[in-house]
């Protein structure tokens, strides 16, 4: 029930982020409810959110799509109301388009940056580019790390979250430790990534292959790793 509830805050933001505009009679209605600065708040906070789960589970959360999404809605309605400018869509998607690229690709970091410095570019001229649009950016930006603290704090033992990141069961027959209790020995061993961890994967640990998760950070394949927990079917693992 618990987990339930949390689930259900978490996926608020999104439910308001398309009632409000749909309950709008027409066109002007709806550009007009969706340039309200509360909404507007709240598509940011969904916006920052969903890039920081997609970040965060490397690709796996389907917060690219509702970046996307939220991002069409407030980028629409201005230009719905002939407020908006080509270089908010280019700002905006350009920074999303380079966030990506960086998670399935360069895994770099330097692009995640820049890209989220172009989006948040184009929400402030998305949202006026004046000091409202200064005020509504720095509200957004604080609620969301508020909610990724409480998020974050009770995702990673989630049943969810284990769904997202270990895809397959991998057998002991086909060399891979499964058992919770061999796995437990390995705690404190040091090994080598044998694939990329985003944040899922596999390591090498003492010559076993054993199902892994970092601690959700991207570890590029070959990089040396420590085991730092072992739950049941999986360790958890640090770059060293």
């Amino acid at each position: 029930m618990k987990q339930h509830f949390k689930t259900s805050l978490f996926l608020l933001p999104f439910f308001l982020s398309f009632v409000m505009p749909v309950s709008a009679f027409d066109g002007a209605d709806a550009a007009g409810v969706i340039k309200n600065p509360i909404i507007e708040t709240v598509l940011a906070e969904v916006i920052l959110i969903s890039i920081a789960a997609e970040i965060k589970t490397a690709g796996f959360s389907g917060g690219a799509l509702a970046a996307a999404i939220a991002g069409c809605i407030l980028i629409g309605a201005n230009w719905y109301e002939e407020e908006s400018f080509f270089w908010e869509f280019i700002l905006y998607f350009g920074g999303l388009v380079l966030i990506f690229l960086d998670i399935f690709l360069l895994m770099s970091g330097a692009g995640i940056l820049c890209g989220l410095v172009l989006v948040l570019g184009g929400l402030f001229l998305t949202f006026g580019g004046d000091i409202t649009a200064l005020y509504i950016l720095s509200f957004s930006i604080l609620a969301s790390a508020v909610g990724l603290y409480f998020i974050l704090g009770h995702l990673e033992g989630s049943r969810l979250w284990k769904k997202l990141t270990l895809h397959t069961e991998l057998r002991g027959s086909r060399g891979f430790v499964s058992s919770s209790g061999s796995l437990k020995g390995l705690v404190g061993k040091k090994g080598t990534a044998f694939s990329v961890l985003r944040p899922s994967g596999k390591v090498n640990v003492e010559g076993q292959m054993v199902d892994a998760l970092s601690e959700g950070t991207f570890i590029p394949a070959g990089r040396a790793v420590m085991v730092v927990k072992a739950e049941s079917g999986y360790v958890v693992v640090k770059e060293v």
